[in-house]
Order: structure tokens, then C-alpha cells, then sequence
């Protein structure tokens, strides 16, 4: 805990800025503030934290992957029906008609809106 100055002002050592900066740098990498908490823990506590660290980095390098993966399959869908849209306005004179809410209405239960 950082100690007071005379007019009750905490002061802060190059420790406690450098703590505060690692916790930064943490959660620009993505991890959350309890995984932080151990892991600083560790650090300080017991002085290893190098295979606790790189354990969290590689969890969380699968995790990014894994979301690539499911944003690479979302955009293949989103360019899918671009693409049927697209077709559809060059057949049909009425831009009123968009093939891909038609699909949405034939897939959706009945009495369902």
C-alpha cells in the first residue's frame, strides 16, 4: 500500500508505477484483472511467474484463433448473401424484394414474427 505524505497525499514508488503499467499492458493483451491478480501474485510471492504468464499467453493466442476462425465463417455468410442481394436487384425490378429476409421468413417456425 503506497504511505501518505504529510498532507495525506499518497506517494507512489517506481515499483507501484511499474505494477500499475504491467496491469496495463495485461489488459491490452486481453487478460482480465483476477488472471492479473495471480499472476503478479505469483510473482511476488513465490518469483515465478515466466510459465504462469506464457501458459495465459498461449490460452489466450488459442481463444484469438478460435474468434478469427468464427469471424472468417461469419464473413463468407455476410458475403453470401451480398452476393444473392446483389443478384436479386439485377433480376428483380422491385428493390422492395431481398432474397435473404424471404430465406429468414421460410425458416422461422410459424406464428413466430
Amino acid at each position: 500500500m503506497a504511505k501518505r505524505s504529510a498532507s495525506g497525499y499518497r506517494v507512489f514508488t517506481r515499483e507501484h508505477l511499474e505494477r500499475v503499467e504491467l496491469i496495463k499492458k495485461m489488459q491490452a493483451l486481453g487478460f482480465s484483472l483476477e488472471r492479473i491478480r495471480r499472476m503478479i501474485e505469483l510473482k511476488f510471492t513465490h518469483g515465478h511467474s515466466g510459465q504462469n504468464v506464457r501458459e495465459g499467453l498461449r490460452q489466450k493466442l488459442e481463444a484469438i484463433d478460435g474468434q478469427i476462425e468464427d469471424l472468417k465463417a461469419f464473413r463468407k455468410e455476410v458475403r453470401e448473401a451480398l452476393r444473392t442481394c446483389e443478384r436479386s436487384l439485377e433480376v428483380h425490378a422491385s428493390e422492395d424484394f431481398c432474397p435473404v429476409l424471404e430465406l429468414t421468413r421460410e425458416t422461422t417456425p410459424s406464428g413466430v414474427h
